[in-house]
Order: C-alpha cells, then sequence, then structure tokens
C-alpha cells in the first residue's frame, strides 16, 4: 500500500501544480468553458502565478496574524493533489478560505481531498 500524505508545497512542486489545475480543468469543464481559457491554466502566466503563490505560502509570524498556504498531496513518489488556502484574523474574528482545492481525477477516491482539507 502506497503512503498518502500532505505537505507545504515547495517551488519544485509548481510543475506539479500547474499540471494537475490544467488535467483537473480539461476533465471537468472543456465545453463549458472556452478552449482557449483552459489552454492557459498551463501557459507561462499560470506557471508564474503558482510559483509567486508558493514562493509567497507563509504565516507573517505575529501573533493573532494572516497565513497563506499552498499544501500539495503525495501518494508515494506522486503528487496527486493541491489545495490553496488563507486564515485571517481580524477585530470580526477568525475565518478560513480555501480557494482552490484540486486532486487529479485519476487519484480521485482515495481520501486525497479530505487530507488536504484537514
Amino acid at each position: 500500500m502506497a503512503i498518502a500524505a500532505v505537505r507545504s508545497a515547495q517551488l519544485a512542486d509548481v510543475d506539479d501544480i500547474v499540471r494537475i489545475q490544467s488535467v483537473t480543468w480539461r476533465a471537468a469543464y472543456t465545453g463549458l468553458v472556452p478552449d482557449e481559457a483552459i489552454a492557459q491554466l498551463d501557459g507561462p502566466q499560470a506557471r508564474q502565478a503558482w510559483t509567486d503563490a508558493v514562493a509567497a505560502a507563509v504565516s507573517d509570524g505575529t501573533p493573532g496574524g494572516n497565513a497563506f498556504h499552498v499544501l500539495v498531496a503525495t501518494e508515494g513518489e506522486w503528487t496527486v493533489g493541491f489545495c490553496a488556502a488563507a486564515g485571517y484574523r481580524g477585530e470580526g474574528g477568525t475565518i478560513a478560505e480555501v480557494s482552490t482545492l484540486l486532486v487529479e481525477p485519476r487519484w480521485g477516491r482515495r481520501g486525497h481531498g479530505g487530507r488536504l482539507l484537514a
């Protein structure tokens, strides 16, 4: 049985993140979203956006501060999914936002999405 895990994304994971987003969106949205939009998901602008997001994914280090995270799900040696999430603390309380959570379709139904969400 392969070992499944979740860890913080590193810059070396950007190619896998771009691949997973492109493959997942092609499977889910082809015919619903313009082909030109889907084609941009693995282009240089998408790669740069994810590089910037992974590089910025840190807590600001202050008590009660904000945090942004990019996490990847792995199964054995394979990167199979990812999640981008943020937490915000303010006068009104604490909120969390999951902006993206994707698992490559061929790795679905194995608990990776739940692990990323947790």
